[in-house]
């Protein structure tokens, strides 16, 4: 995937969760949401799972865009 590609894909997925999650347009609450999905990394570190770890750095990765 292309960096341009990339970056049409984060302005689609920010105007549907404008549309359909306003609240993720607040700051706090999108840092309050990151810091759920760091949590639930830590949980998998933790555990030593790694299939369940990938899927929420994923999570996590995704947010961040």
């Amino acid at each position: 995937m292309s960096l341009q590609q990339l970056e049409i894909l984060s302005q689609q997925k920010y105007l549907i969760q404008k549309e359909n999650f306003p609240d993720w347009c607040n700051a706090h609450k999108y840092i309050e949401e990151l810091l759920k999905e760091i949590e639930e990394v830590k949980v998998e570190i933790k555990d030593n799972n790694s299939v369940y770890l990938e899927d929420e750095l994923g999570d996590l990765f995704w947010d961040l865009l």
